[in-house]
């Protein structure tokens, strides 16, 4: 859950997910207290200062990986459960259609995590024995300034329209991005002559 959602939207998706729990860090922690009547909210540090042993496993390759969350654009935000298998199916996919499952290809973490398209950003290279280069939040267009540059050793990335609406602003002329994987968006004529 991105820290920085507005408490109304972080609250509904506590209660639809059933969640039992909300791990942060002690730099949110402060802003995540007044959740506490929806559920427990621990600091991850806290857990680690305490722990004796690491519990043992508990999941099945069946069990729930993650829940994502629509952006809400059309009412509040709607819940995609994604077991384990979907998981890995996906990210081997994906390994395999799009990089050939060579671990040649880094791809650059430039948005929220939160966002949909990190999955594929943090654990496509991971599984293929590649690395991610995380950029700072914050300005995208700084961000896609910097992964455009050619000296930037970033040869493919994870992106949305409206990334590419950006780029069109930035009057890149020259780049060593050699791939693009579009999606989240309607992908217009626009966005192709831009790239």
């Amino acid at each position: 859950i991105d820290p920085d959602a507005p408490k109304a939207r972080v609250e509904y998706m506590l209660r639809d997910s059933r969640a039992k729990a909300l791990l942060t860090d002690e730099k949110t922690l402060e802003k995540n207290l007044g959740l506490e009547d929806v559920l427990p909210v621990l600091a991850v540090e806290k857990i680690q200062e305490n722990r004796i042993v690491n519990p043992s496993p508990v999941n099945s390759i069946h069990n729930l990986a993650y829940i994502i969350y629509t952006s809400g654009s059309t009412g509040w935000p709607k819940g995609v459960a994604i077991n384990y298998s979907s998981f890995l199916n996906y990210i081997n996919w994906s390994n395999e259609f799009y990089f050939s499952n060579t671990p040649h290809t880094a791809l650059p973490l430039f948005a929220p995590i939160a966002y949909d398209m990190s999955i594929t950003t943090l654990f496509s290279p991971i599984l293929r024995g590649s690395y991610i280069t995380i950029y700072p939040e914050g300005d995208i267009g700084a961000n896609l300034k910097a992964i455009f540059d050619p000296s930037s050793g970033i040869k493919a990335l994870k992106s949305t329209p409206s990334h590419i609406d950006l780029l069109a602003a930035l009057n890149i002329k020259e780049t060593a991005i050699e791939q693009i994987i579009i999606g989240g968006e309607a992908l217009h004529a626009r966005h192709i002559r831009t790239l």
